[in-house]
């Protein structure tokens, strides 16, 4: 073993290290050329694959976001309509619009007790300023409301 500094290294590392090469204008040791050429790339490779998966989780989550066009709409006279299932703030639920003279209320019916709604929530104050997201009522009150 010979030392080098404050690292002792093996005779098989130090040999490496001495090999050069020529580009023509300069001389290199091996692990120059290793570190100059190679780190670049595997950072590009490295960037290249998170963006691709990031688009992928992206296209794959703004699927399951909900829009108010996806929602059916109960026509007024009652009688048997579609409901669309989703996750509103995690819990299952289904959700329609229901026509009304002057405006359209909302309609969410749980599956389970909801803490703060139990049963259902409805309101006519509501609309969807990105996919995903209801805003609701005066106060700025909002829903995270996905595809099942």
């Amino acid at each position: 073993m010979e030392t080098n500094g404050y690292m002792l290294k093996s005779r098989v590392h130090y040999e490496y290290e001495k090999r050069i090469f020529y580009d023509g204008r300069n001389y290199y040791n091996i692990a120059h050329f290793v570190k100059t050429i190679f780190s670049p790339l595997l950072v590009f490779l490295t960037l290249l694959i998170r963006k691709h998966l990031s688009v992928k989780i992206m296209e794959k989550t703004v699927k399951n976001m909900l829009t108010e066009e996806m929602i059916p709409i109960a026509p007024m006279e009652g009688g048997d309509h579609e409901i669309l299932r989703v996750s509103v703030d995690g819990y299952n639920s289904g959700i329609f619009i229901a026509k009304r003279w002057g405006s359209d209320k909302i309609v969410i019916k749980f599956d389970e007790l909801h803490p703060i709604w139990e049963g259902a929530f409805a309101t006519k104050y509501f609309f969807f300023e990105k996919p995903g997201e209801m805003s609701w009522g005066h106060n700025g009150e909002k829903m995270a409301i996905h595809l099942l």
